[in-house]
This record gives structure tokens, sequence and C-alpha cells, in this order.
């Protein structure tokens, strides 16, 4: 008999939501959409059915095959150093990059990140092809090869009008998102790599870490209060980047030419701030070790203030040129 093909995904996985629940093994979870909290657990929790599903050449499904990649070669990596870390262990260099490459993969394959990657580059492909259906001679002839077997001239010509005057919307398809994913993977892995890191501790007296539905978080320290007017990526020389590892620490990197020490303890009341920064770049759920009432009410009123998509239009020769940053 094959293996079995899982169908429910974890975007956010197990080893890491385990460190948030209580000692009995539960979380509570938060739903900002639904307004409503609900007892789960680790292995119910950051999952979306056919999430890493890639539908393959003459109607083909396939399951297993980046479930399996992500599963051995970065959550099993993962794992050893994030136990590590929350037990305030050396690493070694390889530990090290195992963890930067678990840090990385969280922040390109959640639904929040297809959603951001989709808008950033919807624009140009948009622009692309209704400059292609305009100009492209060869274009228009392979679509018009390609169609022809199901649709009459009258209705080919329609789609390209449709098209060429910005009537069909274009968005990328999630088989190319699931592609994209796995390059930015590598990608996000080295700028990670450069930042400077810590792991720290809550305060005795702070409440204990939530976790979202997209766990990274990216920060501007230059526009504490406010939305940044300058992209929020990886390389703003003010970024923070944030990941809870477990209800009582997390890791931190930014960019600095000091080195911070390995593990630090942070100032009381630090936890509400960090727990707003996951709040408000969670898609809909966070998860916590405790029911609380307020966690709710503090998520449903922070819930969709994150960072978001920006795009600029700029005219370009017979086209338009586009700009999206996340802000």
């Amino acid at each position: 008999m094959g293996q079995k093909e899982p169908r429910r995904h974890h975007y956010v996985p197990e080893l890491l939501l385990k460190n948030f629940a209580d000692l009995g093994g539960k979380l509570w979870g938060y739903d900002a959409v639904k307004r409503k909290k609900f007892c789960t657990d680790p292995q119910a929790a950051g999952v979306k059915a056919d999430f890493h599903t890639v539908r393959l050449k003459a109607g083909k499904i396939d399951r297993l095959t980046i479930e399996q990649m992500l599963s051995t070669r970065v959550e099993g990596p993962g794992k050893l150093a994030l136990t590590r870390l929350v037990n305030r262990e050396e690493l070694t260099d390889q530990q090290a990059l195992d963890f930067i490459q678990f840090v990385a993969t969280q922040f390109v394959r959640t639904p929040t990140a297809f959603a951001q990657r989709s808008a950033l580059i919807a624009p140009t492909l948009q622009e692309s092809l209704k400059r292609m259906a305009k100009f492209d001679a060869e274009y228009k002839r392979r679509v018009t090869e390609r169609l022809a077997e199901k649709h009459s001239q009258e209705e080919i010509d329609r789609r390209f009008d449709h098209l060429q005057n910005g009537k069909i919307i274009v968005v990328p398809t999630r088989e190319f998102l699931l592609r994209l994913m796995l390059d930015q993977i590598i990608k996000v892995t080295k700028e990670l790599s450069r930042m400077r890191w810590n792991l720290a501790t809550l305060d005795d007296s702070d409440p204990d870490l939530i976790i979202g539905d997209h766990p990274v978080t990216l920060h501007d320290l230059a526009k504490k209060g406010a939305r940044s007017t300058r992209a929020l990526g990886l390389r703003n020389a003010n970024v923070e980047l944030m990941m809870p590892v477990s209800r009582r620490m997390a890791a931190i990197a930014y960019n600095s030419n000091e080195l911070p020490p390995m593990y630090t303890l942070l100032e009381s009341g630090t936890a509400e701030e960090l727990n707003d920064r996951t709040m408000r770049a969670a898609q809909r759920f966070v998860y916590a070790s405790t029911e609380s009432d307020e966690i709710l009410k503090r998520f449903i009123q922070l819930h969709g203030t994150g960072p978001t998509v920006r795009t600029t239009k700029l005219p370009s020769g017979k086209g338009t040129l586009f700009t999206s940053e996340l802000r």
C-alpha cells in the first residue's frame, strides 16, 4: 500500500504550538472573524485543508511532496534547535542556521504571507498580461489556439478585449505561490542570517505570550505607535522581527553592527506590546494557554490593523509601472 497523503496541513507547526499550550496540552483559540473563543489543541490548530497541495498536469493532485519536505528539512532540524533555545542552551552553527531557516519558513508559509505576496505581484502581472494581449502577436496566437477547441472566435475576441481593458482580474495561481514560497525560504534565510538575534525571556510579572496564525511579525522601531511611511522589509534599518517561541520567550532579530547577548530578560510590561504585534499580524486566529475575555476583546479591536500592501501606479511608456510595498 502507498503512503497515505495527508489533507490537513499545518502552516504553524504543531511542535511550535505545543510551547503555548497549558500543562494539560490544551490551547485556547481566539477567532477574530467569528468573534469567539474555543478550546483546542496543537494538533488541530494552525491547520488548513490542502494548504500545501499542488495540482499537477493531467489532473493529478500531490498532497505529500511539499508537506514531507517541510517536515524533514525544516521542522525536524528546527525542533532540536527550538528545544535547545527554550532551555537556554548554546547552539552549534548548524543548529543556529536550522533555527533561522525555521523562522524564515514561518515568515513565508502562512495564509497571510500568501495573501501579501499575491497582492505584491498581482498589479505587475495584470499589467504584463494586458500589454501582451495588446502587443504580443505570438501570445495571442498561442492563447487563441488553446481556446479554439471550446470557444468561438467571437468569445475569444471578447476575452482579449476584456483583458486589454482590465475587465479580467489576474491573480497568481496557488501553485505559483507555493513554488514561490519554496524559493523564498532560501532567500529569507539568507537575509535573517545577516541580522542580530537574541532570545528574550519575559519578566515574571508579565502574562504569557500568545501565538498567531502568522507568527513572525515585523515592526518599525522608528515609527512606534504609528504606521510606517517606509517599506516594512527585512532590509529596513529600523525593523525588528519577532516570533514567540514559547509562553515565556520570544526570538527577536534586528539590523545592527553590535552583537547582542544570546539570552536577555525583557522589562516588565513588554508582553502586552509583543502580544499586540501578534494580534495585528494575525489573519484570523491567535492561540493562548488560558481562556480570557480580555484577549478576545483586544484581538477584535486590533484585527486588521497590521501591515498591508500598498501599490503605487506610475506611467511608463504605453503602459503603467507598479511599485508595491508592505507597510
